[in-house]
Order: C-alpha cells, then structure tokens, then sequence
C-alpha cells in the first residue's frame, strides 16, 4: 500500500522530491512486509484454535486450514458464500461442535 501511494506522488511532484518519495515508499513497503511477518510470528502462538466452515467446493477454506497448525476444517453441502444465511442450521450446528471443542 506504501509503494502505491509512493508511485502515485512520484508521478505529482517535481524532480528531485518524486525520486525521494518513490524511495522512501519503497523502503516503508519492505517495512512493511518484514513488520508485518515479524508480528503475524509473534500472534501467531498466542490465538486460539481456529476453525474454517466452508462449502463442498471451498478452496480457501481447505488453504488455510493446511497453513494454520491445530486448526479443523468443516465441509457443508454446497451453500454458496453465506452459508449462516443459505444454511443456517448446518452453521450454527459446525460453530457449536468447535466451540464444545
């Protein structure tokens, strides 16, 4: 996000400012990223377990679930992108099976 506000001043202001802003934007996006690894190791250990509820067809669900360690993976029939408004009592029924534990 840095970067692209970066590029967008670059191509606003005059010569030597625009050189300076596209530099600092890209160090504040290295920052960024490197910040951003350095704190997501630090929660990482301290959240709890996590679940992903998903339709039949869910590929993120499945993602996540394979690169977050501990968590579970509920599968419902196909329901679409609101599955607790398409089918709510499969939801309601997959939360409270992971909130039992």
């Amino acid at each position: 996000m840095v970067l692209s506000v970066a590029i967008i001043l670059f191509l606003i202001l005059p010569h030597p400012a625009d050189v300076v802003v596209l530099v600092l934007g890209a160090v504040g996006e290295v920052g960024e990223i490197v910040w951003g690894r350095r704190l997501a190791k630090r929660w990482r250990p301290k959240t709890g377990p996590e679940t992903m509820i998903g339709a039949t067809a869910e590929v993120v669900g499945r993602y996540v679930h394979a690169a977050v360690p501990g968590s579970t993976f509920t599968q419902l029939r196909a329901v679409g992108h609101v599955p607790h408004l398409s089918a709510p009592e499969e939801t309601t029924t997959a939360i409270r099976a992971f909130l039992a534990g």
